[in-house]
């Protein structure tokens, strides 16, 4: 927290040690007063009586060349460590109030320095007072609260990883100039750095290690072309940080960065989140050279440019470039492209604080401290840009906590809606469903009104009034397009049941159908019936009849399969062979269902509910989907086959050569972790072309470079909790 200025004046302060024992200091330009013995003599008794407050008056009036003097003089240290052994309650106390005071003196001189990678602002800390629980071990200076010290101590190591960089820029002169040099060498000067000290010793589980960790210090949102992981950037040991890292280091209103420091906040809690974003970021400047237009030089990959014109990725960023265009109308692209990533940072954390009511009521109670900060690419530095400048009006106005899915989005994956189902179902059926409905709010009842539905499954199901669809799923209003008959069948290929499924499906973009059964299913148990006593459906009155006609089939194949049970038995097997009987005939009747299972853009999924336990048995895609499409469908065999780790040996199956080479890359890569032969490396250039794009979780807190042994900047790494693919 001392800038380089404030050290050296201190260390010529030191000199003057000796002149404490006479009667005065001698007087600096501005001087009030001398530093009388009496004066003096009642500063040392109050720092004996822990009086640290009097202490403060007694030295108020002084010059700061007159306070560094004293603090700097080393008797009133001494006279602390003289203090009897007995009393080492009230010695320690006493240190931490000197240290606290002699911090407090140094601040006198902070100022900004331009070439300091440690910049903050000190009005952003500590008051006069600090707490003696939150000091820092190396320097004994002592902060406020623990926040501050946490971010006192990611400076630190941001400014030691600062000083690796330079020593390893060094070494590489060397080796220019000299020869090949040990690459021993390079770990020497990381350790006299201080860089990353204990993670040689804890990468592999020991005393908790980042494959356990604990309570993270704080959340560190970034870019996944990222200059170096933030764990080294920040000279971190990896239990120390929660790294999630997205294009462009932006979010949106509902999507898995801000479900990340949701659920960080709700499991342990970190002190500090910080956004850090970075200087010529290759997401931003094409947004900035895409709002430029013909004023932006064309430094760019045009391909990428074009490709990205489009993309909600870019949209996210485009606001923040208008802002900077707007403050610099007529700077350069340069200045636009600084100021622009600089903006983006604000907008990041505006977008988390209006969006998520856990991040907004946490910054508000000062659970939580949202921090921007900017990486300097070129350096290493880190620049902290502290709190957002308008933190008290976007705290002021506390998010309703819940979000509405509408037309205006994107249409939910398959995967990801049937995730969506089966969660669901597991909060019913354990008693925890219904917090996921509306709450009466107005603004979220219009929204879903007024901009359209865009509902993530289809579901036939029973009209059975034991079977409520959304309930059972703990779906809100706007998720789920229900499709409902007694015994969930399909009559004929012109019916209302298959033309609403094809629109949710052609219009509402749904990429998931559920076709459910249930227990105990009235429809299904009178099949059986008609199977046992040969009755001619026919005579049954009203269509009942025509509707017994569409499960009988099912109803005698269950029968035919175990003759010797009761009823009930096969009355459940019948449910199941009619769930099937009813997706087989979804994509005979439907050419929408059937062009879409068959280029794998929809996904048909059987289901049995539990009408007792409220529990969903998920009997999947029909097992002979492939027969009713004519054709091999390999996600189908993945789906339906056990999972199987691919050898080595089978790298290049259906590979090009690029890809095998950058699997086996990561492959000796990662076998050099586990065996403990990696070492860290400093970045490469910015320019670097990076070959395999990495998607992992936040969960465990290894760097994904050092995991795989790879420099940073070759690979691209996407990581948020859940090792979730898109934003």
């Amino acid at each position: 927290r001392i800038c380089a200025g404030t050290r050296r004046r201190m260390r010529r302060s030191s000199s003057n040690a000796s002149l404490l024992s006479g009667n005065t200091l001698p007087s600096s330009p501005g001087s009030r007063s001398p530093f009388s013995r009496s004066r003096k003599a009642h500063f040392e008794t109050c720092l004996m009586q822990q009086d640290l407050r009097d202490m403060a008056v007694s030295m108020s009036d002084l010059t700061k060349a007159e306070a560094l003097s004293l603090l700097s003089a080393g008797q009133a240290r001494s006279s602390i460590s003289s203090m009897p052994r007995n009393s080492s309650d009230g010695a320690l106390k006493a240190r931490h109030d000197m240290f606290a005071m002699n911090h407090q003196m140094r601040q006198l001189g902070h100022g900004r320095q331009s070439n300091s990678p440690l910049y903050h602002n000190p009005n952003d800390h500590y008051d006069e007072m600090g707490d003696p629980r939150y000091t820092d071990p190396e320097t004994g200076h002592i902060f406020q609260s623990e926040q501050d010290l946490i971010l006192y101590e990611l400076l630190q190591g941001n400014r030691k990883y600062v000083k690796w960089l330079q020593a390893q820029d060094s070494l590489s002169v060397q080796q220019s100039q000299f020869g090949a040099i040990e690459q021993e060498m390079s770990m020497v000067t990381l350790k006299e750095c201080g860089y990353l000290q204990q993670i040689e010793e804890e990468r592999l589980g020991q005393s908790g290690g980042p494959l356990r960790p604990t309570r993270p210090k704080a959340l560190v949102i970034s870019c996944s072309r990222s200059f170096a992981p933030m764990d080294h950037i920040f000279g971190a040991d990896p239990r120390a940080l929660l790294s999630v890292r997205v294009a462009g280091y932006t979010c949106s209103s509902a999507d898995s960065v801000i479900g990340s420091v949701e659920w960080a906040l709700a499991d342990r809690t970190p002190p500090i989140l910080i956004v850090v974003g970075n200087s010529n970021n290759d997401i931003v400047a094409t947004a900035v050279q895409h709002a430029m237009g013909g004023r932006a030089p064309h430094k760019l990959n045009e391909q990428l440019e074009q490709q990205l014109s489009d993309s909600s990725l870019l949209n996210l960023v485009i606001p923040a470039v208008q802002d900077a265009m707007q403050r610099q109308p007529n700077g350069t692209y340069e200045e636009v492209l600084a100021l622009a990533c600089e903006m983006n940072v604000w907008r990041t954390v505006e977008t988390l604080l209006s969006s998520s009511k856990t991040i907004n009521e946490a910054a508000a109670d000062g659970r939580l401290r949202v921090v921007g900060a900017l990486l300097d690419v070129s350096s290493g530095a880190v620049q902290l840009m502290g709190q957002h400048p308008s933190l008290a009006e976007l705290v002021k106005s506390t998010p309703s906590g819940d979000v509405v899915r509408t037309a205006e989005d994107a249409p939910v994956p398959a995967a990801e809606a049937a995730a969506m189902l089966y969660a669901g179902n597991l909060r019913y059926a354990s008693g925890k469903g219904g917090y996921n409905q509306f709450s009466g709010d107005q603004k979220l009842l219009c929204k879903l009104c007024e901009s359209g539905q865009n509902p993530v499954s289809v579901i036939i199901g029973c009209a059975d009034s034991r079977a409520p669809i959304e309930m059972l799923f703990d779906m809100r209003p706007g998720d789920l397009f229900v499709l409902r008959n007694a015994g969930n069948t399909c009559a004929s290929n012109k019916g209302s049941l298959i033309g609403s499924a094809e629109y949710s499906i052609t219009h509402l973009r749904t990429k998931v159908l559920v076709v459910m059964g249930h227990t105990k299913c009235g429809a299904v148990a009178a099949a059986i019936d008609a199977a046992h006593s040969n009755t001619d459906l026919s005579t049954v009155a009203g269509s009942i009849g025509h509707l017994l006609a569409d499960i009988i089939d099912s109803a005698k194949k269950a029968a035919a399969s175990s003759p010797g049970t009761g009823s009930a038995e096969q009355t459940m097997l019948a449910t199941r062979i009619n769930v099937f009987n009813t997706i087989e005939k979804m994509i005979q009747y439907s050419d929408i269902v059937y062009t879409g299972v068959k280029l794998e853009e929809l996904q048909v999924i059987g289901a049995v509910y539990d009408i007792y336990t409220g529990q969903i048995e998920w009997l999947g895609e029909h097992p002979q989907l492939e027969a009713l499409v004519g054709r091999p469908m390999p996600m189908h065999q993945w789906h339906n086959s056990p999972y199987v780790v691919r050898g080595v040996s089978r790298l290049n199956n259906g590979r090009s050569p690029s890809a095998a080479a950058a699997l086996g890359r990561l492959l000796e890569g990662n076998g050099r972790f586990v065996g403990g032969h990696w070492r860290y490396k400093p970045p490469r250039s910015a320019d670097t072309a990076p070959w395999a794009i990495v998607i992992g979780g936040s969960e465990y807190r290894v760097p994904v470079e050092d995991l795989f042994d790879v420099d940073p900047g070759e690979i691209v790494v996407q990581r948020v909790l859940g090792s979730v693919a898109g934003m």
